[in-house]
Protein backbone atom coordinates (compact mmCIF):
# COMPACT_ATOMS: atom_id res chain seq x y z
CA UNK A 1 0.00 0.00 0.00
CA UNK A 2 1.98 3.16 -1.20
CA UNK A 3 4.58 3.27 -4.27
CA UNK A 4 6.31 6.51 -3.51
CA UNK A 5 9.57 6.54 -5.54
CA UNK A 6 9.46 1.96 -5.94
CA UNK A 7 12.19 1.41 -4.00
CA UNK A 8 10.40 -1.02 -0.96
CA UNK A 9 8.58 -2.56 -4.08
CA UNK A 10 11.94 -2.70 -5.92
CA UNK A 11 13.34 -4.38 -2.72
CA UNK A 12 10.58 -6.87 -2.48
CA UNK A 13 11.24 -8.19 -5.69
CA UNK A 14 14.32 -9.54 -4.69
CA UNK A 15 12.79 -12.03 -3.04
CA UNK A 16 10.93 -15.27 -4.01
CA UNK A 17 7.49 -14.20 -3.68
CA UNK A 18 5.13 -15.54 -6.46
CA UNK A 19 2.64 -12.34 -6.69
CA UNK A 20 2.57 -8.85 -5.64
CA UNK A 21 -0.74 -6.36 -5.06
CA UNK A 22 0.32 -2.84 -5.35
CA UNK A 23 -2.16 -0.29 -4.49
CA UNK A 24 -1.66 3.13 -5.24
CA UNK A 25 -4.21 5.99 -5.21
CA UNK A 26 -2.26 8.49 -7.38
CA UNK A 27 -1.48 7.87 -11.29
CA UNK A 28 0.98 10.51 -10.73
CA UNK A 29 3.13 8.71 -7.82
CA UNK A 30 3.50 5.52 -10.33
CA UNK A 31 4.72 7.50 -13.11
CA UNK A 32 6.61 9.39 -11.41
CA UNK A 33 7.98 6.48 -9.92
CA UNK A 34 9.94 5.43 -13.53
CA UNK A 35 12.33 8.28 -12.98
CA UNK A 36 13.84 5.71 -10.13
CA UNK A 37 14.49 2.80 -12.46
CA UNK A 38 18.33 3.13 -11.32
CA UNK A 39 17.22 2.91 -8.06
CA UNK A 40 14.10 0.84 -7.67
CA UNK A 41 15.10 -2.12 -9.77
CA UNK A 42 13.01 -1.23 -12.34
CA UNK A 43 10.37 -2.56 -10.38
CA UNK A 44 7.08 -2.05 -11.89
CA UNK A 45 8.16 -3.50 -14.88
CA UNK A 46 8.15 -7.34 -13.12
CA UNK A 47 5.76 -9.42 -14.32
CA UNK A 48 4.62 -10.58 -10.73
CA UNK A 49 3.15 -6.58 -10.08
CA UNK A 50 -0.46 -6.17 -10.62
CA UNK A 51 -1.12 -2.27 -10.24
CA UNK A 52 -4.27 -1.23 -8.22
CA UNK A 53 -5.03 2.37 -8.78
CA UNK A 54 -7.06 2.78 -6.04
CA UNK A 55 -7.48 3.79 -2.25
CA UNK A 56 -5.43 1.65 0.10
CA UNK A 57 -7.81 1.09 2.92
CA UNK A 58 -10.90 0.17 0.28
CA UNK A 59 -9.09 -2.26 -1.44
CA UNK A 60 -8.33 -3.89 2.00
CA UNK A 61 -11.81 -3.66 3.59
CA UNK A 62 -13.35 -5.15 0.26
CA UNK A 63 -11.02 -7.75 -1.17
CA UNK A 64 -11.52 -11.52 -0.97
CA UNK A 65 -8.08 -12.06 -0.78
CA UNK A 66 -5.39 -13.07 1.57
CA UNK A 67 -2.10 -12.19 1.96
CA UNK A 68 1.18 -13.50 3.36
CA UNK A 69 2.75 -10.19 3.73
CA UNK A 70 0.94 -6.44 3.73
CA UNK A 71 3.13 -3.64 3.51
CA UNK A 72 1.79 -0.39 4.26
CA UNK A 73 3.51 3.11 3.35
CA UNK A 74 1.12 5.56 2.68
CA UNK A 75 1.65 9.26 2.72
CA UNK A 76 1.97 11.36 6.37
CA UNK A 77 -0.46 11.28 8.59
CA UNK A 78 -0.84 14.95 8.70
CA UNK A 79 -2.44 14.97 5.00
CA UNK A 80 -6.33 14.40 5.23
CA UNK A 81 -7.35 10.95 4.67
CA UNK A 82 -4.13 9.45 5.66
CA UNK A 83 -4.32 8.97 9.09
CA UNK A 84 -7.66 6.36 8.52
CA UNK A 85 -4.48 3.77 7.65
CA UNK A 86 -3.31 4.05 11.15
CA UNK A 87 -6.28 3.45 12.80
CA UNK A 88 -7.31 0.20 15.01
CA UNK A 89 -9.90 -0.12 12.57
CA UNK A 90 -7.46 -0.35 10.07
CA UNK A 91 -5.23 -2.47 11.93
CA UNK A 92 -8.06 -4.81 12.48
CA UNK A 93 -8.81 -5.14 8.86
CA UNK A 94 -5.17 -5.95 7.80
CA UNK A 95 -5.07 -8.56 10.58
CA UNK A 96 -8.37 -10.10 8.91
CA UNK A 97 -6.75 -10.54 5.45
CA UNK A 98 -3.42 -12.31 6.45
CA UNK A 99 -3.14 -15.95 5.80
CA UNK A 100 -1.93 -18.24 8.91
CA UNK A 101 1.61 -17.13 9.73
CA UNK A 102 1.54 -14.07 7.59
CA UNK A 103 3.01 -10.50 8.78
CA UNK A 104 1.68 -6.84 8.29
CA UNK A 105 4.17 -4.27 8.42
CA UNK A 106 3.36 -0.54 8.91
CA UNK A 107 6.21 2.67 8.20
CA UNK A 108 6.36 5.31 10.76
CA UNK A 109 8.40 8.32 11.51
CA UNK A 110 9.46 10.56 13.86
CA UNK A 111 8.30 13.59 12.66
CA UNK A 112 4.81 13.51 15.03
CA UNK A 113 4.52 14.38 18.53
CA UNK A 114 5.56 11.30 20.93
CA UNK A 115 2.11 11.21 22.01
CA UNK A 116 1.01 10.58 18.72
CA UNK A 117 4.01 7.95 18.18
CA UNK A 118 3.24 6.09 20.91
CA UNK A 119 -0.34 6.39 19.94
CA UNK A 120 0.38 4.59 16.58
CA UNK A 121 2.17 2.30 18.82
CA UNK A 122 -0.19 1.46 21.10
CA UNK A 123 -3.06 0.67 18.58
CA UNK A 124 -0.97 -1.64 16.76
CA UNK A 125 -0.37 -3.51 19.67
CA UNK A 126 -4.14 -3.81 20.55
CA UNK A 127 -4.91 -5.77 17.26
CA UNK A 128 -1.36 -8.00 16.94
CA UNK A 129 -0.60 -9.77 19.75
CA UNK A 130 2.89 -10.12 18.07
CA UNK A 131 4.68 -7.02 17.41
CA UNK A 132 8.86 -6.07 16.71
CA UNK A 133 9.81 -2.56 16.39
CA UNK A 134 12.59 -2.18 13.83
CA UNK A 135 14.67 1.37 13.27
CA UNK A 136 15.19 1.47 9.78
CA UNK A 137 16.57 4.93 9.95
CA UNK A 138 18.26 5.63 13.28
CA UNK A 139 15.70 8.53 14.63
CA UNK A 140 13.64 9.28 11.80
CA UNK A 141 11.66 5.94 10.28
CA UNK A 142 10.54 2.82 11.92
CA UNK A 143 9.03 -0.23 10.79
CA UNK A 144 6.26 -2.34 12.67
CA UNK A 145 6.38 -5.71 11.75
CA UNK A 146 3.11 -7.68 13.44
CA UNK A 147 1.44 -10.94 13.43
CA UNK A 148 -1.43 -13.21 15.24
CA UNK A 149 1.05 -15.86 15.53
CA UNK A 150 4.54 -15.91 17.05
CA UNK A 151 7.28 -15.59 14.35
CA UNK A 152 10.72 -15.65 14.04
CA UNK A 153 13.84 -14.92 11.80
CA UNK A 154 15.12 -17.55 10.29
CA UNK A 155 19.25 -17.32 10.98
CA UNK A 156 20.20 -19.67 8.49
CA UNK A 157 17.22 -18.85 6.09
CA UNK A 158 18.15 -14.89 6.20
CA UNK A 159 21.71 -15.32 5.96
CA UNK A 160 21.29 -17.75 2.79
CA UNK A 161 19.04 -14.67 1.20
CA UNK A 162 21.78 -11.61 2.86
CA UNK A 163 24.55 -13.63 0.52
CA UNK A 164 22.17 -13.57 -2.46
CA UNK A 165 24.33 -10.84 -5.09
CA UNK A 166 20.92 -8.79 -5.60
CA UNK A 167 19.72 -8.90 -1.98
CA UNK A 168 23.44 -8.25 -0.98
CA UNK A 169 24.05 -5.41 -2.88
CA UNK A 170 21.24 -3.85 -1.69
CA UNK A 171 21.68 -4.24 1.76
CA UNK A 172 25.28 -3.78 1.84
CA UNK A 173 24.10 0.28 1.30
CA UNK A 174 22.65 0.11 4.71
CA UNK A 175 25.21 -1.63 6.10
CA UNK A 176 23.69 -5.12 6.61
CA UNK A 177 25.74 -7.69 5.57
CA UNK A 178 25.05 -10.52 8.05
CA UNK A 179 22.43 -11.28 10.37
CA UNK A 180 23.50 -9.68 13.57
CA UNK A 181 23.96 -6.55 11.66
CA UNK A 182 19.93 -6.81 10.76
CA UNK A 183 19.08 -7.57 14.65
CA UNK A 184 21.19 -4.47 15.26
CA UNK A 185 18.37 -2.78 13.89
CA UNK A 186 15.08 -4.55 16.66
CA UNK A 187 14.47 -1.89 19.07
CA UNK A 188 11.72 -3.13 21.55
CA UNK A 189 9.10 -5.66 20.83
CA UNK A 190 6.09 -7.11 23.24
CA UNK A 191 6.08 -5.64 26.99
CA UNK A 192 8.71 -3.08 25.99
CA UNK A 193 6.04 -1.70 23.55
CA UNK A 194 3.18 -1.52 25.59
CA UNK A 195 5.33 0.13 28.47
CA UNK A 196 6.27 2.92 26.31
CA UNK A 197 3.14 3.78 24.68
CA UNK A 198 0.89 2.88 27.57
CA UNK A 199 -0.51 6.20 28.66
CA UNK A 200 -1.03 7.32 24.99
CA UNK A 201 -4.79 7.31 23.52
CA UNK A 202 -6.39 4.61 21.21
CA UNK A 203 -6.50 5.96 17.54
CA UNK A 204 -9.61 5.08 15.65
CA UNK A 205 -12.15 6.07 13.22
CA UNK A 206 -14.50 8.38 15.14
CA UNK A 207 -10.98 10.04 17.61
CA UNK A 208 -8.94 11.01 14.18
CA UNK A 209 -5.94 12.20 16.51
CA UNK A 210 -3.19 12.31 14.09
CA UNK A 211 -4.71 14.29 11.78
CA UNK A 212 -5.64 17.21 13.59
CA UNK A 213 -2.18 16.67 15.87
CA UNK A 214 0.61 16.21 14.03
CA UNK A 215 -0.09 19.53 10.83
CA UNK A 216 1.59 21.60 14.05
CA UNK A 217 5.07 19.09 14.17
CA UNK A 218 5.76 19.32 10.43
CA UNK A 219 8.14 21.96 10.81
CA UNK A 220 8.55 21.63 14.70
CA UNK A 221 10.88 18.20 14.68
CA UNK A 222 10.62 17.01 18.28
CA UNK A 223 13.11 14.05 17.13
CA UNK A 224 15.07 14.55 19.58
CA UNK A 225 13.05 14.36 22.55
CA UNK A 226 11.40 11.44 21.35
CA UNK A 227 14.33 9.45 20.65
CA UNK A 228 15.83 10.28 24.01
CA UNK A 229 12.02 9.15 24.61
CA UNK A 230 12.52 5.55 22.87
CA UNK A 231 16.21 5.05 24.35
CA UNK A 232 15.61 3.67 27.50
CA UNK A 233 13.44 1.08 26.05
CA UNK A 234 16.10 -0.65 23.49
CA UNK A 235 15.90 -4.52 23.60
CA UNK A 236 16.88 -7.00 21.36
CA UNK A 237 15.03 -9.93 22.38
CA UNK A 238 17.43 -12.75 20.98
CA UNK A 239 14.35 -15.52 21.15
CA UNK A 240 13.15 -13.81 17.86
CA UNK A 241 16.16 -15.86 16.00
CA UNK A 242 15.45 -18.93 15.21
CA UNK A 243 17.44 -22.10 13.94
CA UNK A 244 17.63 -25.09 11.98
CA UNK A 245 17.67 -28.60 13.78
CA UNK A 246 21.37 -29.15 12.40
CA UNK A 247 23.05 -26.42 14.04
CA UNK A 248 25.23 -27.36 17.32
CA UNK A 249 23.65 -26.02 20.49
CA UNK A 250 27.62 -24.38 21.16
CA UNK A 251 26.78 -22.43 17.71
CA UNK A 252 23.45 -21.51 18.90
CA UNK A 253 24.70 -19.53 22.12
CA UNK A 254 27.53 -18.09 20.42
CA UNK A 255 24.98 -16.69 17.88
CA UNK A 256 22.64 -15.76 20.86
CA UNK A 257 25.20 -14.11 22.63
CA UNK A 258 26.98 -12.33 19.68
CA UNK A 259 23.11 -10.50 19.08
CA UNK A 260 22.56 -9.96 23.21
CA UNK A 261 26.22 -7.78 22.53
CA UNK A 262 25.08 -5.67 20.42
CA UNK A 263 24.54 -1.89 20.60
CA UNK A 264 21.48 -0.15 19.01
CA UNK A 265 21.61 0.28 15.56
CA UNK A 266 25.06 -0.90 15.31
CA UNK A 267 25.40 -1.44 11.60
CA UNK A 268 23.35 1.75 10.80
CA UNK A 269 26.37 3.64 13.04
CA UNK A 270 29.05 2.04 11.16
CA UNK A 271 27.49 2.54 8.07
CA UNK A 272 26.84 6.42 9.07
CA UNK A 273 30.98 6.40 9.68
CA UNK A 274 31.79 4.87 6.27
CA UNK A 275 29.93 7.64 4.70
CA UNK A 276 31.32 9.88 6.61
CA UNK A 277 34.88 8.98 5.88
CA UNK A 278 33.95 8.80 2.18
CA UNK A 279 32.56 12.84 2.24
CA UNK A 280 35.60 13.46 3.86
CA UNK A 281 37.56 12.10 1.13
CA UNK A 282 35.46 13.63 -1.44
CA UNK A 283 35.61 17.18 -0.04
CA UNK A 284 39.27 17.04 0.63
CA UNK A 285 39.87 15.55 -3.05
CA UNK A 286 37.87 18.35 -4.44
CA UNK A 287 40.15 20.69 -2.31
CA UNK A 288 43.19 19.42 -4.12
CA UNK A 289 41.79 19.28 -7.73
CA UNK A 290 41.20 23.31 -7.05
CA UNK A 291 44.44 24.00 -5.85
CA UNK A 292 46.34 22.08 -8.87
CA UNK A 293 47.19 18.82 -7.00
CA UNK A 294 45.44 16.48 -9.80
CA UNK A 295 47.69 13.35 -8.18
CA UNK A 296 46.62 13.73 -4.30
CA UNK A 297 43.18 13.97 -5.94
CA UNK A 298 43.45 10.88 -8.07
CA UNK A 299 44.37 8.96 -5.24
CA UNK A 300 41.21 10.06 -2.96
CA UNK A 301 38.96 9.25 -5.61
CA UNK A 302 40.53 5.80 -5.91
CA UNK A 303 40.12 5.27 -2.20
CA UNK A 304 36.32 6.03 -2.36
CA UNK A 305 36.16 3.51 -4.91
CA UNK A 306 37.73 1.19 -2.85
CA UNK A 307 35.07 1.97 -0.09
CA UNK A 308 32.18 1.86 -2.34
CA UNK A 309 32.43 0.92 -5.87
CA UNK A 310 29.84 2.16 -7.31
CA UNK A 311 30.06 5.65 -5.72
CA UNK A 312 29.00 7.85 -8.87
CA UNK A 313 30.32 11.23 -7.80
CA UNK A 314 34.25 9.78 -7.54
CA UNK A 315 33.77 8.67 -11.17
CA UNK A 316 32.80 11.80 -12.37
CA UNK A 317 35.26 13.76 -10.66
CA UNK A 318 37.88 11.12 -11.76
CA UNK A 319 36.54 12.09 -15.45
CA UNK A 320 37.61 15.92 -14.92
CA UNK A 321 40.62 14.67 -13.05
CA UNK A 322 41.60 12.20 -16.31
CA UNK A 323 40.78 15.57 -18.59
CA UNK A 324 43.09 17.48 -17.11
CA UNK A 325 45.55 15.06 -16.92
CA UNK A 326 45.48 14.88 -20.99
CA UNK A 327 44.14 10.74 -20.78
CA UNK A 328 41.13 11.04 -22.70
CA UNK A 329 40.67 7.39 -22.93
CA UNK A 330 40.26 7.48 -19.35
CA UNK A 331 38.37 10.11 -18.87
CA UNK A 332 35.37 8.96 -21.03
CA UNK A 333 35.65 5.38 -19.39
CA UNK A 334 34.64 7.17 -16.01
CA UNK A 335 32.22 9.53 -17.49
CA UNK A 336 30.35 6.34 -19.12
CA UNK A 337 31.15 4.98 -15.88
CA UNK A 338 28.51 7.38 -13.91
CA UNK A 339 25.82 6.10 -16.75
CA UNK A 340 25.89 2.30 -16.22
CA UNK A 341 25.70 2.86 -12.32
CA UNK A 342 22.99 5.14 -13.79
CA UNK A 343 21.52 5.79 -17.01
CA UNK A 344 19.35 9.06 -15.84
CA UNK A 345 22.25 10.59 -14.70
CA UNK A 346 22.14 14.01 -15.91
CA UNK A 347 25.68 15.20 -14.92
CA UNK A 348 27.10 12.18 -16.60
CA UNK A 349 25.52 12.75 -20.06
CA UNK A 350 26.45 16.36 -19.86
CA UNK A 351 30.36 15.91 -18.29
CA UNK A 352 30.70 13.21 -21.25
CA UNK A 353 28.59 15.66 -23.58
CA UNK A 354 31.31 18.18 -23.11
CA UNK A 355 34.71 15.69 -23.04
CA UNK A 356 33.37 14.40 -26.43
CA UNK A 357 33.11 18.05 -27.96
CA UNK A 358 35.95 19.03 -26.44
CA UNK A 359 38.04 16.14 -27.92
CA UNK A 360 36.59 16.60 -31.60
CA UNK A 361 33.22 14.07 -31.02
CA UNK A 362 30.66 16.14 -31.81
CA UNK A 363 29.03 13.84 -33.37
CA UNK A 364 29.24 11.19 -30.35
CA UNK A 365 27.99 14.57 -28.05
CA UNK A 366 24.95 14.73 -30.15
CA UNK A 367 23.92 11.20 -29.61
CA UNK A 368 24.58 11.78 -25.76
CA UNK A 369 22.56 14.09 -25.71
CA UNK A 370 19.65 13.59 -27.76
CA UNK A 371 19.19 9.95 -25.32
CA UNK A 372 19.31 12.78 -22.71
CA UNK A 373 16.85 14.88 -24.00
CA UNK A 374 14.72 11.27 -24.79
CA UNK A 375 13.57 11.58 -21.50
CA UNK A 376 14.22 15.02 -19.78
CA UNK A 377 14.00 17.10 -22.50
CA UNK A 378 14.07 20.61 -20.24
CA UNK A 379 17.21 20.90 -19.29
CA UNK A 380 18.87 24.18 -20.59
CA UNK A 381 22.55 23.09 -20.49
CA UNK A 382 21.76 19.73 -22.67
CA UNK A 383 20.43 22.19 -25.39
CA UNK A 384 23.21 24.87 -24.64
CA UNK A 385 25.77 21.75 -25.55
CA UNK A 386 23.61 19.96 -28.29
CA UNK A 387 23.75 23.43 -30.27
CA UNK A 388 27.66 23.79 -29.90
CA UNK A 389 27.96 20.31 -31.20
CA UNK A 390 25.99 20.93 -34.05
CA UNK A 391 27.78 23.93 -34.87
CA UNK A 392 30.60 22.26 -34.69
CA UNK A 393 29.27 19.74 -37.52
CA UNK A 394 28.13 22.77 -39.50
CA UNK A 395 24.27 22.05 -39.09
CA UNK A 396 24.03 25.60 -38.68
CA UNK A 397 19.95 24.78 -38.37
CA UNK A 398 19.48 22.44 -35.95
CA UNK A 399 22.45 24.38 -33.51
CA UNK A 400 20.53 27.91 -34.21
CA UNK A 401 16.99 25.86 -32.69
CA UNK A 402 18.72 24.33 -30.27
CA UNK A 403 20.57 27.68 -28.47
CA UNK A 404 16.86 29.39 -29.00
CA UNK A 405 15.36 26.16 -26.73
CA UNK A 406 17.70 26.81 -23.92
CA UNK A 407 17.36 30.21 -23.47
CA UNK A 408 13.53 30.14 -23.73
CA UNK A 409 14.00 26.81 -20.98
CA UNK A 410 15.77 28.91 -18.78
CA UNK A 411 16.80 32.80 -19.55
CA UNK A 412 19.15 33.11 -16.78
CA UNK A 413 21.95 30.84 -18.53
CA UNK A 414 24.57 32.79 -18.79
CA UNK A 415 26.35 30.24 -21.15
CA UNK A 416 23.39 29.57 -23.62
CA UNK A 417 23.58 33.81 -24.21
CA UNK A 418 27.29 33.18 -24.71
CA UNK A 419 27.77 30.27 -27.10
CA UNK A 420 24.56 31.88 -28.70
CA UNK A 421 26.54 34.67 -28.93
CA UNK A 422 29.21 33.29 -30.96
CA UNK A 423 26.85 31.03 -33.04
CA UNK A 424 25.19 33.97 -34.49
CA UNK A 425 28.12 35.97 -34.65
CA UNK A 426 29.34 34.78 -38.50
CA UNK A 427 25.56 35.34 -39.70
CA UNK A 428 23.82 37.82 -37.53
CA UNK A 429 25.36 40.35 -35.88
CA UNK A 430 22.29 42.08 -33.99
CA UNK A 431 21.47 39.02 -32.34
CA UNK A 432 25.30 38.48 -31.54
CA UNK A 433 26.00 41.50 -30.04
CA UNK A 434 22.62 40.93 -28.17
CA UNK A 435 22.98 37.53 -26.32
CA UNK A 436 27.48 38.33 -25.49
CA UNK A 437 25.95 41.46 -23.52
CA UNK A 438 23.22 39.60 -22.12
CA UNK A 439 25.73 37.33 -20.92
CA UNK A 440 28.07 39.96 -19.55
CA UNK A 441 25.25 41.10 -17.97
CA UNK A 442 24.24 37.88 -16.13
CA UNK A 443 28.41 36.91 -15.97
CA UNK A 444 29.33 36.38 -12.13
CA UNK A 445 32.38 35.41 -10.07
CA UNK A 446 31.53 31.65 -10.78
CA UNK A 447 31.72 32.52 -14.82
CA UNK A 448 34.59 31.33 -16.24
CA UNK A 449 37.06 34.30 -16.64
CA UNK A 450 38.10 33.11 -19.87
CA UNK A 451 34.60 33.07 -21.23
CA UNK A 452 34.28 37.03 -19.95
CA UNK A 453 37.14 37.83 -21.81
CA UNK A 454 36.47 36.23 -25.03
CA UNK A 455 32.84 37.43 -25.01
CA UNK A 456 34.29 41.29 -24.62
CA UNK A 457 37.07 40.72 -27.29
CA UNK A 458 34.50 39.52 -29.74
CA UNK A 459 31.99 42.57 -28.78
CA UNK A 460 34.49 45.10 -29.56
CA UNK A 461 35.07 43.53 -33.25
CA UNK A 462 31.61 43.36 -33.70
Amino acid sequence: IGHGSGITLGAVERFPIESIDLVEISKGVIDGSRYFYPFNHDALSDKRVRVLLEDGRNHVALTDKKYDIIISEPSNPWISGVGTLFTEEFFQLLKSKLNPGGIACIWVHTNLSPESFKSIIKTYRRSFPNVVMWESIVGDDYLLIGSKEPYHLRYEKTQEHLLEPEIKKDMKKIGVKKVEDLMSLVLMSGEGLDRFSEKAPVHTDDNLLLEFSTPAYIYKDDRVSLVRQLTPYFNIDVNLVSFDKDLGERERNRIRKGIASLKRSQSQIEEIKRKARIQGLLESAEEDFNAGRIVQAERKYAEILMIEPEHIMAYLNLGKVYQVQEKPKRAEWAYRKTLDINPFYIFGSLALAKFQIAFGKAEDAVNTLQKLNAWHSGDAEAWVYLGLAYSFLKRNGKAGTAFEKALRLDPGLPEAYYYAGIFYASGNVFRAKRNLKTFLELASGETSPKLVERARKLLSEL
